[in-house]
């Protein structure tokens, strides 16, 4: 899998509403991976990524906490299996990355 990786920060200003960017990511068919667990607690933002399609990776509780290189060595070191199970996820679910790197649908 081709991967391109856009920060929210390059189409929307920082001060977006999740509810206002996920219609446009679900239009760009983007897989969105993300620290912010909130969107998924929130009822409106998890109807939102639903019914935009959007295949949603939330990475574990703590991640932001990371410094930005433990992030990314995180991703790399994760992402083969991470590309596995959302290619076997359907449009507009979510998975979990646990800190160990299990991968949960959530």
């Amino acid at each position: 899998m081709d991967v391109d990786a856009v920060h929210l920060q390059d189409f929307f200003d920082p001060a977006v509403d999740d509810v206002d960017w996920i219609p446009r990511a679900g239009t760009e068919g983007w897989i969105v991976v993300t620290g912010d667990l909130g969107i998924h607690k929130k009822p409106a933002e998890r109807l939102k990524l639903e019914g935009a399609n959007i295949v949603t990776v939330f990475l574990h509780r703590g991640f932001t906490k990371q410094k930005i290189w433990d992030q990314l060595a995180f991703v790399v070191r994760h992402w083969p299996e991470i590309e596995r199970s959302i290619s076997k996820v359907k449009r507009g679910s979510s998975v979990l990355v646990g800190v160990n790197g299990k991968i949960e649908i959530l």
